[in-house]
């Protein structure tokens, strides 16, 4: 792994002004671990910011949104900070903070078909991708699947309907944006991984994601692409 700065700035020549990108989380550690999700095909609430989506027939994911395929967590940039809005991305889809240990080594924009992306990469400490899948798999993603049936069931329509029942259940802890399926740890340095990874490539749907991880094979592990 090379020898990383407190935290690099690398925009790709893009602007200031043009410098505004959706922004993903990747979270990984020095052994080349890192979190990797699966978005779901259908997603029936989205309550960050106070969202107010609730939708009991499903949204539907598949159409150029990469629904049912590999994703990391991230989102639209409101804070034109990458880090800060990666930070927040993952809370909200995950449905807890990234742990403790993480710390903001990276962060990159580029573009990818005519648009620009960003990514902020965190390193933790080993040990603790392992644990934070744990918990978003043990926990976090039941409960929202839990929330789902309930949406379905009773017909939800209304945030605070949904706001309710959590209360009412003590949910917790739970993603506000029911948008990914499932998280998986893999290893950047797997080559049967990788080549899953170089398969996205060029993909409208999902693309950017091979990008952003092939810059941590490449710039942060001195691995060949």
């Amino acid at each position: 792994m090379s020898s990383d700065p407190t935290v690099t700035h690398d925009k790709d020549g893009i602007s200031d002004a043009k410098a505004k990108p959706p922004a993903y989380a990747v979270l990984y550690d020095k052994v080349g671990t890192f979190l990797i999700a699966t978005k779901r095909t259908k997603a029936y609430y989205y309550l960050s910011e106070n969202g107010e989506t609730v939708n009991y027939n499903g949204i539907d994911l598949t159409q150029k949104k990469g629904g049912g395929l590999n994703a990391l967590p991230g989102g639209r940039n409101d804070e034109n900070d990458t880090e800060k809005c990666a930070r927040r991305e993952f809370l909200e889809e995950t449905g807890i903070n990234l742990p403790p240990s993480a710390v903001s080594t990276r962060t990159i924009i580029r573009s990818f078909e005519g648009n620009s992306y960003s990514a902020a990469y965190f390193l933790a400490d080993v040990g603790d991708v392992a644990s934070t899948y744990s918990t978003i798999s043990s926990y976090s993603f039941p409960n929202s699947n839990k929330i789902v049936a309930q949406i379905i069931k009773e017909k939800y329509t209304k945030r605070a309907q949904v706001m309710d029942y959590v209360n009412r259940e003590n949910i917790s802890p739970w993603p506000m944006d029911n948008e990914l399926d499932s998280v998986a740890c893999w290893n950047i340095k797997n080559e049967n991984q990788w080549k899953t990874i170089q398969k996205w490539k060029g993909n409208q749907a999902i693309g950017w994601y091979y990008e952003i991880l092939k810059y941590m094979r490449v710039d942060i592990f001195d691995l060949s692409a």
